[in-house]
């Protein structure tokens, strides 16, 4: 998926909506179990538009991680206050804890043992009573969809097993 994202990063940029209408809702609700300027890890965190430069303008610290360096090119000039990494999700390495932790149209582009493997890593990025949040399919699923020119892959457990 890393590779198609370096393909299409400038598209999808111009394509994305900076609409955070669709989003506010759930996560004015994610906010409410972080502390007051905590530090959330933005796993997947694309261009860093809408989300990191939203938590980032609430007085949030952020963390963001891509595995596309393309993406991560343009994260460096949209939230130029956030710490920002490139890192492939299958090859986490960074240390926690932290407030919370996104996973924000990102999850399902890991296959579902690359879930469940990030799944196991999880618990020590998270601080005590912390807060996780991440989109995903409600069935064991793959499908595929095109963006940009570019087969993308998107994976899902059954809501069960997440």
């Amino acid at each position: 998926m890393i590779n198609q994202y370096n393909k299409i990063a400038k598209w999808f940029s111009e394509v994305r909506t900076n609409d955070f209408s669709l989003e506010s809702f759930h996560f004015s609700q994610f906010l409410k179990l972080i502390p007051k300027q905590g530090h959330i890890l933005d796993l997947g965190c694309g261009n860093g538009l809408p989300i990191a430069k939203f938590l980032l303008e609430k007085k949030y610290s952020v963390t963001a991680i891509d595995g596309s360096i393309e993406m991560i090119k343009l994260a460096r000039r949209n939230i130029p206050d956030a710490r920002i990494l490139h890192q492939d999700l299958n090859e986490l390495s960074i240390d926690g804890p932290f407030d919370g932790v996104l996973l924000w149209h990102s999850l399902f582009h890991l296959n579902q043992d690359q879930q469940r493997d990030l799944f196991r890593k999880l618990p020590q990025l998270l601080k005590p009573d912390s807060a996780l949040m991440f989109t995903s399919g409600t069935t064991h699923s793959e499908v595929t969809s095109e963006m940009g020119g570019q087969v993308i892959h998107h994976y899902s457990l059954a809501k069960e097993e997440y």
